[in-house]
């Protein structure tokens, strides 16, 4: 850590910084202060703990700097912190201009993730060593076709049954390829790499959809009914840069936003999409309206608010997700949280998903 200021020899920048920031600096969003007066503040975030993402503009011996809402944030390290980058990293392999996710409590880091991407679609085919993929989910990558190239490190994963497998099947047109590696040009060196194949990508005909429906009178001049709907399945990550999203509110300095599969009005005009009719049917929300996420395997609940439209069911109704344990065992991706959002609960390079149940609350 930085320690005591006396004892340690800074450049004219390095002195500027402490000056502005202070050697413990631990601002936080004015979303989190907001929510901490109203009360309404989840337990992780009101004890100080932190995540958000953001480009890494200096990093030294012991610290690092990210922008956050365009301004830079200071954040300690000890010897403790652990790194990503591809694998498990050391600060001294971060630099200047990597797109940096970091878990804190105050300013002290406690974790950091460099580069870290996802590439989910369908699979197009071949090109040398390096899977073709469609993709859905690249809102930070370019072109739309992305390259998923895989080693001998790569975990491997039939999303059907949830289970390893030791080497890659024949895979044909149209399996989904869901990966989570390194960003580099053109695609993601993959970490972690599920496969589904078209035979196994079931649709649920009728729709299931809500697990429950528990109708609530209001009282007082407003009157009115709202139901809560509860819907059990799975919730994955994805990629979302602050202004993107069908809502065009998405965040990296946010942890408590989401994607919700049937979103009515964007930006206070009806424009629906709807990516999960034809497995779980999930009622519409309107952007910034509030999703409750329940996570059994370690029994923690957290709110989050739409910012997109998402998971695309359509072709994951049979996908298959489980606690590290086994328990809870779920299909079908019913909420998508980014990122930052997605780290509260798990570390999101080594998990794509986990059990939950996702409920909203609207008039019924």
């Amino acid at each position: 850590m930085l320690g005591n200021i006396a004892d340690r020899q800074f450049s004219r920048r390095q002195l500027l910084k402490i000056a502005v920031l202070g050697a413990g600096a631990a601002a936080l969003p004015p979303w989190v202060e907001k929510a901490r007066a109203e009360g309404v503040l989840d337990a992780d975030l009101a004890g100080g703990a932190d995540t958000f993402e953001g480009p890494l503009v200096d990093v030294g011996s012991d610290w690092l700097e990210v922008e956050v809402d365009g301004a830079p944030r200071m954040l300690t390290v000890s010897s403790q912190c652990t790194f990503w980058k591809g694998g498990r990293s050391t600060l001294a392999e971060f630099a200047s201009g990597d797109d940096v996710l970091v878990q804190t409590i105050g300013s002290q880091l406690g974790r950091a993730w460099s580069n870290l991407a996802r590439v989910q679609g369908v699979f197009l085919g071949r090109s040398g060593d390096a899977y073709v993929v469609r993709c859905s989910s690249c809102a930070r990558l370019d072109p739309v076709d992305a390259e998923v190239t895989v080693s001998e490190a790569t975990l491997l994963e039939d999303g059907a049954t949830g289970l390893a497998v030791s080497s890659m099947p024949v895979l044909p047109a149209g399996t989904v390829l869901d990966s989570i590696g390194l960003a580099v040009d053109g695609g993601v060196r993959a970490t972690l790499l599920a496969y589904l194949k078209p035979s196994a990508q079931g649709k649920t005909s009728p729709p299931s959809g809500p697990d429950s429906i528990e109708p609530f009178a209001a009282v007082g001049p407003e009157g009115g009914t709202t139901c809560t709907y509860s819907y059990n399945g799975y919730a994955s990550w994805f990629n979302c840069s602050t202004g993107a999203g069908k809502c065009a509110k998405c965040s990296t300095s946010r942890n408590d936003q989401c994607a919700w599969p049937h979103v009515d009005y964007v930006n206070g005009s009806y424009h629906p999409c709807n990516v999960g009719g034809s497995c779980k049917a999930q009622v519409q929300a309107p952007c910034g309206h509030a999703v409750y996420v329940s996570e059994p395997c370690q029994n923690r609940k957290i709110t989050t608010y739409v910012a997109d439209c998402g998971p695309n069911q359509n072709n994951l109704c049979s996908r298959w997700c489980a606690c590290p344990s086994g328990n809870y065992n779920r299909r079908a991706p019913v909420v998508d949280l980014t990122k930052p959002t997605f780290a509260r609960f798990w570390d999101p390079a080594t998990r794509g998903c986990f059990p939950c149940t996702a409920q909203v609350v609207v008039p019924c």
